[in-house]
């Protein structure tokens, strides 16, 4: 369906409904990660729930402005990687979350925590969670997620001296 924007402003020219839509999506993309919107409540708007603290390349710290430190489901930036920091005082990171291309959380590694049993089988912290829902899979980290995690946490380390 077209959108007549000659009718509107002096004959100029048209534009495509779908055009409009995608740039708009586009925009949406750029913008911060979210726990899910919430219809309804004016503080929770989508990605009203994280604070963003510090970023390195594709990495970005984040901290939770009120409650319990979760990670995010979703984030309107594609390929992003999220580390929320939790903490008594939201300064360690707790978890890192990969994302696909739609923006749906992809794995999850929990930094800190308890390990997880699995039948007789005991996966030690750090592990990653495969999936949306933190119920998924668990396993033991990959020699490129440990190379990933190595670095965020000398980045961190170096932010946390300078400050």
């Amino acid at each position: 369906p077209m959108i007549s924007v000659k009718s509107i402003f002096r004959k100029s020219a048209s534009v495509s409904a779908e055009s409009l839509w995608r740039r708009e999506v586009r925009l949406m993309r750029e913008r911060g990660a979210s726990g899910g919107y919430h219809v309804g409540d004016a503080r929770d708007t989508y990605g009203d729930e994280y604070q963003f603290v510090d970023q390195y390349r594709n990495i970005k710290f984040i901290k939770v402005k009120s409650g319990s430190s979760k990670a995010p489901l979703e984030t309107r930036t594609r390929y992003c990687i999220y580390v929320t920091l939790g903490g008594k005082n939201q300064d360690t990171p707790k978890t890192v979350t990969y994302y696909d291309k739609k923006g749906k959380k992809r794995k999850q590694i929990d930094i800190s925590g308890n390990a997880h049993r699995i039948g007789d089988v005991v996966i030690p912290t750090p592990h990653t969670h495969l999936g949306y829902m933190h119920d998924g899979k668990t396993r033991s980290l990959s020699v490129r997620e440990q190379k990933t995690l190595d670095t965020i946490l000398r980045v961190w380390d170096i932010k946390k001296s300078k400050d």
